[in-house]
């Protein structure tokens, strides 16, 4: 059976899901190729709901990913399963953004970032026990470690309405309960603040419908669709279209297990997928360069975040009083 990565992606995007919401690009455990003169972290929203962020160094959140695994580790053994914290999973962690994420050289040799953890389910400490389960007792422990298939991931959620950063922070599982355990994520659970929240995430739509975002946008696709992606309109189309073919990867049906189940991406299929986020990352940011798309994303946002800020300065500041990280 397939490790289910899908799951696990969301459940990392859960706790920094409040930048999520604020800024035009997408996070989760890539970095948004941008050539971009404006910087997402001088967003007036992150700057003052940060601490809802928690930890955003390397260190940090290597530490606070072993602290996740713990967490899941007794988790799992509750319910009657064993689990070894996985330090495979601390040791591909980045930090989405920096500024080195922003070079062409970079996004050269990494695309998005998406494929830098392809392989880590080699180092799985848990594979051989998982290996030694039935099928159903298989099927039981992704369960428990992971919450539902119909947890899945942003897709699943947002087919009903939600969006990605809903699904980590409600999604069940060890290790999506360890996350916000450790993370801190509960405030998308306070009914005090969802109507804050809700209008902080609803900035992101006004930014695509701003004229100046608009013109933008459509010289990025023009740009674009001379590389050869013609059906993309937008920078997060481009990262949801490699998205999707890593997704790809694990969920295809395959008959590698005899039973039904997905097998695991052979090395020729991770290189391939490798080469074609590499290639869409690459043309993602010359584009930008070219079109100045992701600036004009920013300065709106901006803006409109400055406002936000000004006319809801009370609330954010009691949210963050109650919900940020006061180390």
């Amino acid at each position: 059976m397939t490790h289910p990565r899908r799951i696990r992606r969301v459940g990392f995007a859960a706790s920094l899901a409040v930048l999520a919401v604020t800024s035009a690009a997408l996070t989760g455990c890539a970095g948004d190729a941008t050539s971009s003169s404006l910087d997402a972290k001088d967003s007036p929203l992150v700057k003052i709901l940060g601490p809802l962020a928690g930890v955003n160094d390397k260190d940090a959140l290597r530490k606070q990913e072993r602290e996740v695994q713990k967490a899941a580790a007794q988790c799992m053994t509750d319910k009657g399963f064993e689990y070894k914290p996985s330090d495979s999973a601390a040791s591909t962690i980045t930090v989405g953004g920096p500024d080195s994420e922003k070079s062409e050289d970079w996004v050269s040799k990494n695309g998005y970032g998406f494929s830098r953890g392809l392989n880590s389910e080699k180092d799985d400490p848990n594979q051989d026990y998982v290996d030694s389960l039935s099928d159903t007792q298989q099927t039981a422990y992704y369960e428990a470690l992971y919450g539902p298939a119909t947890e899945a991931g942003a897709d699943d959620a947002e087919a009903d309405g939600g969006t990605e950063a809903e699904a980590g922070t409600t999604a069940t599982g060890c290790l999506n309960e360890a996350y916000r355990s450790v993370t801190k994520t509960s405030f998308w659970e306070d009914e005090k603040y969802k109507k804050l929240l809700d209008s902080a995430s609803a900035l992101f739509e006004k930014v695509e419908k701003s004229p100046a975002v608009k013109k933008a946008a459509a010289n990025w696709s023009d740009c674009m669709a001379d590389a050869g992606y013609s059906e993309m309109d937008t920078k997060a189309d481009a990262m949801n279209h490699v998205s999707e073919k890593m997704s790809a990867l694990y969920d295809a049906p395959g008959d590698a297990t005899g039973d039904g189940q997905p097998s695991e991406p052979s090395a020729a299929d991770i290189k391939k997928f490798r080469d074609l986020e590499i290639k869409v990352a690459l043309a993602d940011f010359r584009c930008d360069a070219k079109t100045g798309y992701e600036n004009a994303k920013l300065a709106v946002q901006f803006e409109l975040e400055e406002k936000f800020v000004r006319e809801h300065k009370a609330e954010l500041d009691e949210l963050v009083d109650a919900y940020g990280d006061k180390k």
